[in-house]
């Protein structure tokens, strides 16, 4: 609303020095006026500034101003989502589906939400109904089928990922998930292809740098594998997972003083590490 009311200022503006340039009096009192006008406004903006101190300050603000904003509940529950306060963060998805059961968004936020706590089933829920409002959205069939993939439920979460594809091909997250649950059903090529597809839209995905190097080692092309394991973590210095797997690969290859190095990383940033304990543990003997 500001650029509009550039020009209405002027026109007041212009207006009241017209009606003032007549009677010295008349500017006298509109001196006075503006002296006291402008500490009331500066008042009024250091009031407002204290509201934009923190997106939580702002829409905890703007709901005390508004009534049955279902879209001011929804971006509160996202920043409590991303300062991990859940229990909070779920309370303002369900407020804002009681205020508009069919606000897609709201639906998809807190299937997020309860996925990250283990609560699969409700969250399963909340995406198919997300998919029902808006049967286009993508994010919403990537994120089905990795709640589906973590209930074991693999050849559906495949055909969601499948669908996720269709409607946006370039979507570098669906193929890296697909990729995934098609490994872990044994069609490694097809898995690969899908990570090298994540990697040619998004070269700086440190999780399709790691399950292609994954994938690679398990079809026994460890040089390959040891090339985008070190790229992940490049990427991602403090990536545990692939600092073990990377010493398991550098182990294959008879490399281990450099795999001792990676297995005592990956407990650096895990101590409670079990696998890579383990792999420690053998390193040491073969040493």
């Amino acid at each position: 609303t500001y650029l509009p009311q550039i020009g209405l200022g002027l026109s007041v503006t212009w207006g009241i020095a017209q009606l003032a340039a007549s009677r010295r009096h008349r500017r006298w009192a509109c001196g006075v006026a503006s002296l006291l006008v402008v500490p009331v406004l500066m008042g009024l903006a250091w009031r407002q500034t204290s509201y934009w101190r923190d997106s939580e300050t702002l829409w905890t603000h703007a709901l005390a101003c508004t009534e049955r904003n279902y879209i001011v509940h929804n971006n509160l529950g996202n920043t409590l989502a991303s300062h991990g306060r859940i229990d909070a963060a779920i309370a303002q998805y369900q407020k804002a589906l009681e205020i508009n059961p069919e606000f897609a968004t709201a639906h998809y936020n807190l299937g997020n939400v309860l996925t990250e706590i283990g609560q699969v089933d409700a969250a399963i829920a909340h995406y198919r109904k997300v998919l029902e409002i808006k049967p286009g959205y993508a994010e919403g069939y990537n994120n089905l089928g990795n709640a589906l993939a973590g209930r074991g439920q693999v050849d559906e979460a495949i055909a969601q990922y499948r669908k996720a594809l269709e409607i946006n091909p370039g979507y570098a997250n669906a193929h890296n998930s697909i990729g995934i649950a098609l490994a872990g059903r044994g069609e490694v090529d097809e898995a690969i292809a899908h990570f090298q597809k994540a990697l040619a839209i998004k070269p700086d995905d440190a999780d399709a740098h790691y399950n292609l190097g994954i994938a690679l080692a398990g079809r026994g092309e460890v040089d390959e594998a040891v090339a985008h394991l070190r790229k992940a973590l490049e990427i991602k210095p403090d990536y545990a997972e692939a600092h073990n797997n990377l010493g398991i690969a550098l182990a294959m290859r008879g490399q281990i003083d450099e795999a001792i190095v990676h297995f005592q990383k990956a407990l650096d940033i895990n101590p409670g590490y079990a696998d890579a304990r383990c792999n420690l543990g053998m390193a040491l003997r073969q040493r």
